[in-house]
């Protein structure tokens, strides 16, 4: 990773919880841990569907987004920051 503090972070939501809308000087890969359903917005772009372990959002740099969980139960991601 070749940014200035490498930047990997395992993340919780419960049901209903919602993120600020930020953004960050470097991209980042967010990959589910267990399944559930995430809203998320990139941009003006706004997607709600279910994720299942393993799948991955990739958010870009300077970029206005946001994570909410959208499901009944709570979800784990790992959000990972990279070049």
């Amino acid at each position: 990773l070749a940014i200035p503090e490498p930047r990997a972070t395992r993340d919780t939501s419960d049901a209903g919880a919602r993120e600020a809308v930020h953004s960050h000087p470097f991209d980042m890969a967010v990959v589910q841990v267990t399944p559930g359903r995430m809203e998320v917005l990139v941009g003006e772009t706004r997607e709600t569907k279910d994720y299942a372990a393993g799948d991955a959002v990739w958010l870009p740099r300077n970029v206005p987004h946001a994570v909410s969980n959208a499901g009944p139960r709570a979800f784990t991601v790992i959000s990972v920051g990279v070049k």
